[in-house]
């Protein structure tokens, strides 16, 4: 028997649910006799590991062999140090360490079993960076079959279990420890269509228990003793700030649990903790059902924003909707499920265990998915039987229901006769007469899972005819689920010819469904050789940002490097390159590359990288500057534009420009401010949109003052006459998309007449090399740079002009907070 598992790995509780295709999907509970798992790791001195409840309750005085909340740093640079063992993890090898726990609940009969399924959710926004990191989780588990999924879709697989006879609109509410997400779906004859989806990170109860320290723990705490000014940085108060977080975290629960009562208390004692005064330091503050309302109102309120956004996307309104589906933990608050509820004027349903249903249906999902292919796609929900050369069958392979639906599709007139008899049951319509358009409704046997029939084909006169094809095979699953949309669009950056400007090219954009594959033609930009240190580089981008791009997010880069070929092997400029590429259920993007000018095929090699596209948690000065770029952006709209929406980018920029390290309290707060930053960047994109003309014309009259002001008296009559056309033409197309082509020009033109201004090479040197951590290769960057210092000292300006190329060949190319390398390939 084939075992199928699915895995909620949680911010705060993870799950493990097994499903055998036949009875219902079974929950494995912890040690502790509980359906969810602490996501915590404790590790004592001696290196011994504790899971769970136990090792979440030990962190509350022990932070400094704990470690939580990991999944919110997954795909970051983050370690987490258990100091007195000296055992440092990063987030993939703490959350491995929960998968395996959550594993060994299983009976050991489904844990050895080599066909046993896993698949492992994630939430929507997570991006692909992410999405990696986890898939390497599940590696270093030693979990062999594994996929990842969407907690929105496994939430609908488990909502459509528990209701089988659901059908019409209804909205997946999804809010956990760490994210938010948001689904819209449609059940049509047991069949479920995700129409829509979106969701917000750094968004969950977490966020609450911070919003309660900061604005009620805190305050109390300075006005009931006396703290250093640096409390939340000061290491000898580590352990209180723990603590006050574990007790932050009860109360709450204490309160979603309570239907009577309206307040609670965070308590603890014992802190081994005094103040400035040697004041013994305790927590008995009061939390009362109130004060956390007004807390969480402003996120909940973007939530029910996020989500009409989403129902509009849909196509759908409140009167559309059937029923609203709470799943996580913080939805068990009941004034968030009326308040969302009443704002969004929907039927509130609890039909499903908030805390066990996306493990539920990761287990259902499981299921559905062909693990034979390499790329582990759905089975199909329709299949195809050729019969004979003029008869066809199209027949209903997964389905919900008791009966499965057979279309016969007959292209020639031939006198023929039908049976179809069930291998299980014996049942039988009998023979009779075959027209175009049949449909056979074909009883399933409720007891197994999988249903065979046999097809029998006769001519006029009764003989039976010898058909290779005569087996329809049917399963009865417990839900199915059809069109996924894509979170997010995935894209390459390509040079639109030789020389040319930088654009995106899309293989996949935001709600297209899923899975999808495709190809790709490019062409090399330059030369590749063997055996040298170059690399025609797809570098990959997630976002719907048109311009500027590179604010959507970096997410790493596809290679081909000089090391992959053999011998005398090139890649000429101009080869073509066939990139292949498929993004599965779960948006997780595979690509391969072929040249077949060298009959060189790379399918079978893994090229990708996405160790520079993860989120340095270190580098707050770069997340400042970038939030400083963007106030400037903001301030040449103001301008030209009155728009509200400038305002609340303004704001989230704000708060990133002014992020230093020294004043950091966690990793947690590093990763809200940049996905801040990249929503005041997505609300820009959509603002340029809007305003095409005025915006174009704003970066067309800076191009040209600049010109004036600083390039105009070292330019040649026929490039001032050459520039000034230019700027008529795209005066002309100011609101056509062809603009940029022409303002790219204007800034070609003013290049080419700087870079004869020795002066100016000069200083883009000097401007160039003074970030060494800017450059891929340090070793050559030292000696480029030690060459081309020699050169300005040697007044040797040509010398040092023939040093810049060889730079750019290794710079990272770091705009705002996005590494990116060189972009050398060309959209065929």
């Amino acid at each position: 028997m084939k075992y199928y598992i699915g895995i909620d790995l949680g911010t705060t509780n993870s799950a493990i649910c097994s499903y055998d295709g036949v009875n219902a999907p079974k929950i494995y509970k912890s040690p502790e006799q509980n359906d969810v798992t602490s996501s915590a790791i404790y590790i004592n001195k001696r290196g011994n590991k504790s899971y769970g409840y136990r090792a979440y309750n030990q962190a509350s005085h022990d932070k400094d062999n704990s470690a939580s909340l990991f999944k919110r740093a997954i795909g970051t640079s983050a370690r987490f140090d258990f100091k007195d063992s000296g055992i440092s993890l990063s987030p993939e090898e703490c959350s491995a360490e929960i998968l395996k726990i959550l594993y060994s609940y299983l009976p050991e009969e489904i844990r050895n079993d080599s066909e046993t399924a896993t698949v492992i959710t994630v939430p929507a926004a997570f991006n692909q960076v992410k999405k990696q990191a986890t898939l390497e989780a599940a590696k270093m588990a030693g979990i062999a079959r594994a996929a990842l999924m969407q907690e929105p879709v496994a939430a609908v697989m488990s909502v459509m279990r528990s209701n089988k006879n659901l059908s019409g609109v209804f909205v997946i509410y999804d809010l956990g420890g760490g994210t938010f997400d948001v689904s819209v779906a449609e059940s049509v004859n047991g069949k479920v269509n995700l129409l829509a989806e979106d969701g917000k990170e750094m968004c969950g109860g977490r966020d609450w228990d911070r919003k309660i320290f900061d604005n009620i723990v805190r305050p109390w705490l300075e006005e009931n003793f006396n703290l250093p000014d640096d409390f939340m940085a000061d290491k000898n108060y580590a352990k209180l700030r723990s603590a006050a977080m574990f007790a932050i975290e009860q109360a709450k629960i204490e309160l979603s649990l309570k239907n009577s009562q309206d307040s609670a208390l965070i308590q603890a004692d014992d802190l081994d903790c005094e103040d400035l005064d040697g004041e013994e330091i305790y927590l008995d503050v009061p939390l009362t059902c109130k004060v956390l309302n007004n807390l969480i109102d402003e996120m909940l309120d973007e939530t029910i924003e996020i989500t009409r956004a989403v129902m509009k996307k849909a196509g759908v309104t409140s009167s559309d909707v059937e029923r609203l589906v709470f799943i996580g933990g913080p939805t068990n608050y009941n004034y968030l499920r009326d308040k969302v509820s009443s704002e969004l004027a929907v039927q509130a349903d609890t039909s499903v265990n908030a805390m066990t249903a996306v493990a539920e249906g990761a287990s259902i999902f499981a299921e559905s998915i062909d693990w034979d292919s390499e790329e582990h796609n759905r089975k199909a929900l329709t299949s195809d039987i050729n019969i004979l050369k003029d008869l066809n069958f199209r027949y209903e392979a997964r389905v919900t229901g008791d009966k499965a639906r057979v279309v016969c599709h007959v292209s020639a007139a031939e006198n023929l006769q039908i049976e179809i008899t069930s291998d299980d049951t014996g049942w039988t319509l009998g023979r009779f007469d075959l027209t175009d358009g049949k449909i056979i409704e074909l009883p399933l046997n409720s007891k197994q899972p999988e249903n065979t029939f046999t097809v029998n084909i006769y001519d006029n006169l009764g003989r039976k005819i010898d058909i290779a094809l005569n087996k329809i095979k049917i399963t009865k699953t417990l839900a199915a689920v059809g069109a996924i949309p894509a979170s997010h669009s995935i894209s390459i950056t390509a040079l639109n010819k030789l020389g040319g400007v930088e654009n995106l090219v899309y293989l996949v954009k935001k709600d297209e469904p899923l899975p999808k594959r495709g190809s790709v033609k490019f062409k090399a930009a330059q030369t590749l050789r063997a055996s040298t240190d170059e690399s025609l580089n797809f570098n990959l981008w997630e976002g719907e940002i048109e311009t500027p791009y590179d604010d959507n997010r970096f997410i790493g880069v596809y290679k081909i490097s000089s090391h992959d070929l053999a011998g005398s092997e090139v890649i000429m400029t101009g080869s073509e390159i066939i990139c292949d590429y498929e993004i599965s259920d779960s948006g997780v993007l595979s690509m391969s590359a072929s040249v077949p000018s060298l009959g060189v095929d790379f399918k079978r090699k893994n090229f990708y990288y996405h160790d520079d596209a993860k989120l340095d948690l270190q580098n707050t000065a770069q997340i400042a500057k970038d939030g400083r770029k963007i106030i400037e952006r903001i301030g040449l709209l103001e301008n030209k534009i009155e728009d509200d929406r400038l305002d609340k980018a303004k704001a989230k920029a704000e708060r990133a420009a002014v992020i230093n390290a020294a004043d950091v309290q966690d990793a947690e707060e590093v990763q809200e401010t940049y996905n801040e930053l990249y929503e005041a960047k997505k609300i820009l994109s959509q603002i340029n949109k809007e305003h095409v003309k005025e915006i174009n014309q704003l970066e067309l009259d800076n191009c040209v003052r600049y010109f004036n002001n600083y390039v105009e008296e070292h330019a040649e009559r026929s490039e001032i006459n050459s520039f000034n056309n230019t700027v008529k033409t795209a005066q002309r197309y100011i609101s056509d998309p062809s603009f940029k082509h022409y303002l790219n020009d204007l800034w070609s033109k003013i290049f080419v007449v700087l870079s004869r201004q020795d002066w100016f090479i000069i200083d883009q040197f000097k401007y160039d090399t003074r970030a060494p951590g800017d450059y891929y290769d340090l070793n050559l960057f030292n000696k480029l740079k030690q060459t081309g210092e020699e050169f300005i000292r040697q007044n040797n300006i040509d010398g040092l002009r023939a040093v810049m190329p060889e730079l750019y060949k290794i710079r990272k190319n770091i705009s705002d907070d996005n590494k990116q390398l060189i972009v050398n390939i060309i959209r065929a």
